[in-house]
């Protein structure tokens, strides 16, 4: 994709912001057609949708450095498997669900995704009663398994963090880690520079909304093992998506702190799991009186949680979306001047990579071929 756009638009990052907003808007499309083949016609409670996918709360990837492959690209991908989990053609989902597993596992942020479609597909051939299409699920499923085995070719391990250490010398901090991932995209505890009390209602309100998305995994899993339903399992795909991301994403980075959860950029993979929780209400809904009062609540709470996110966003959000604005165009107009990126870092308080010296040659190129804030510096 950059490869095409990059050269038509001068090398303009900004052109990337909008193709990952466009990504994430189609996604939010292809979410509304989900529900509605799911459960039928579309609803006022369906806000919950647009409030999922366009939270502030996933501001770094479009003020920071842009990357449609981290956020944008997962959850567009993850919501069309979604609605490929409603194919009642047999041969269609079949074929459609190792492919997008295939993409999913290559953008390398939703690499564990297959884990849940191949459970799932094995209970297709456990479940069906004609041996093609318990041929066909076979094949899926292996389908899936080897694109993930061919990921793993030739790979290398390389923890991005100096830190890295499994297991972990305190093994509970895991669980605080995915409480709070999960939390801070329903608006827990938005302020990563501050420390973390366990026994605050924001906290407790985020191991509240985690267990409820665990207990909705497990039941999902259960039932499906005992009869097939494709609403159930939209909602135990969804649920695990965002589990196992929170899990491995614990592994990855729990000796930086729990507050490493925090990170604006892992918003967009809880995405599934609000999903799933606003999805298994609405299944609620539809069976007895009592469910369907039980129900009624939990949306409007939903609703509200979504909202009061929105509209109250922490200062320190809105202090780290002003730090990367006023940032950048420091050092842009610093490096203008002076062509010393390292003299820049100083000056605008603000790094573009963490070792200057190491892009000299790339900031040459660009200046040279007249590309990004080169080619745009006039309208600085």
């Amino acid at each position: 994709m950059l490869k095409l756009i990059y050269p038509w638009s001068g090398w303009n990052t900004s052109l990337e912001v909008f193709i990952s907003a466009l990504i994430v808007t189609t996604a939010c499309y292809v979410t509304f057609f989900t529900k509605k083949k799911a459960f039928g016609k579309l609803s006022w409670t369906d806000i919950v949708i647009p409030l999922t996918f366009f939270t502030l709360l996933q501001y770094e990837n479009y003020v920071g450095t842009p990357n449609p492959a981290h956020g944008p690209i997962p959850t567009l991908l993850v919501a069309t498997i979604s609605y490929c989990l409603l194919v009642e053609n047999t041969f269609v989902r079949a074929l459609s669900l190792p492919i997008l597993t295939f993409f999913t596992t290559y953008t390398g942020f939703a690499i564990f995704s297959g884990i849940p479609i191949i459970f799932l597909l094995i209970t297709q051939i456990w479940k069906s009663q004609a041996k093609s299409e318990r041929l066909i699920y076979g094949l899926s499923a292996s389908l899936c398994v080897l694109s993930f085995a061919a990921f793993l070719v030739g790979y290398t391990k390389q923890p991005a963090v100096d830190c890295f250490k499994f297991p972990h010398d305190q093994p509970l901090q895991y669980l605080e880690f995915v409480i709070l991932l999960f939390g801070r995209a329903a608006g827990m505890l938005p302020n990563p520079s501050s420390s973390i009390n366990l026994l605050s209602p924001s906290f407790i309100l985020a191991a509240i909304l985690f267990s409820a998305l665990t207990l909705t995994a497990i039941f999902s899993f259960v039932k499906l093992l005992r009869l097939q339903d494709r609403q159930t399992e939209l909602i135990f795909y969804l649920a695990s998506f965002t589990l196992i991301f929170a899990a491995f994403t614990a592994v990855g980075r729990v000796c930086l702190g729990t507050s490493a959860s925090l990170s604006s950029r892992y918003v967009p993979y809880s995405t599934p799991g609000i999903l799933a929780l606003y999805f298994s209400c609405i299944k609620l809904f539809s069976l007895e009186s009592f469910y369907r009062r039980l129900s009624s609540g939990l949306l409007i709470a939903l609703i509200l949680l979504l909202c009061v996110k929105e509209v109250d966003l922490a200062d320190s959000d809105r202090a780290s979306v002003n730090w990367y604005r006023t940032g950048k165009i420091r050092w842009t107009e610093c490096y203008l001047r002076e062509y010393d990126a390292a003299a820049c870092d100083k000056v605008a308080n603000f790094r573009v990579y963490p070792h200057s010296s190491q892009i000299k040659e790339k900031l040459e190129y660009l200046r040279v071929n007249n590309l990004n804030f080169f080619r745009f510096r006039e309208r600085m």
